[in-house]
C-alpha cells in the first residue's frame, strides 16, 4: 500500500506561517477552511494554534474552522496549543470558544480512526447481583 505524498494547502502553509492577512485574503477567496495538511494531517485551525499564532486562529475561527476535527495523531486545536505550551491560545480557545452546534460528532481526516479512539470496553449487561437478606452463618460448619 502505498503512503499519500504530504500535502501543503496555501492556507495551511499561511496558518502555519502565522501570516493573518494571507489567512483573511485566502478565506474570502474561498479558500476551504477545513483543507488539511502536514504531516500530521491537521486543519489550519490546529497549526496556528500549535504555533501560537493567536490572530490567524481568530480569523479561522470566525470563518468557522471547527474545533473538534482531530489530526492524525488525535490532536484537536485545543490540544495542540497545549502539547506546544502556546498558553496564549489556550486561554481564549477554554474561556470564550462556543462550540458550533451544527457539530455534534467529532470528525476526524484519520482514514483509521479506531486506532485513535478504540472502542470502550462494552458494560455487563446483567446487573450485578444483589443478595436482598444477609446470609446467616451455618452453625453446622
Amino acid at each position: 500500500m502505498q503512503e499519500e505524498p504530504l500535502r501543503y494547502p496555501t492556507l495551511w502553509k499561511a496558518a502555519y506561517g502565522g501570516r493573518t492577512e494571507m489567512v483573511r485574503q485566502l478565506l474570502a477567496d474561498g479558500a476551504d477552511v477545513e483543507e488539511p495538511g502536514g504531516s500530521t494531517v491537521c486543519t489550519p485551525v490546529t497549526i496556528a494554534a500549535a504555533r501560537g499564532h493567536q490572530e490567524s486562529v481568530r480569523v479561522l475561527l470566525q470563518h468557522g474552522a471547527l474545533m473538534s476535527i482531530m489530526d492524525k495523531i488525535g490532536r484537536r486545536p485545543l490540544h495542540a496549543a497545549a502539547s506546544e505550551g502556546q498558553l496564549a491560545i489556550v486561554r481564549p480557545l477554554t474561556l470564550n470558544h462556543k462550540p458550533r452546534t451544527q457539530d455534534p460528532q467529532p470528525q476526524t481526516p484519520n482514514p483509521n480512526p479506531q486506532k485513535l479512539n478504540p472502542e470502550p470496553d462494552t458494560p455487563n449487561p446483567q446487573p450485578p447481583k444483589q443478595n436482598p437478606e444477609p446470609q446467616t452463618p451455618n452453625p453446622n460448619l
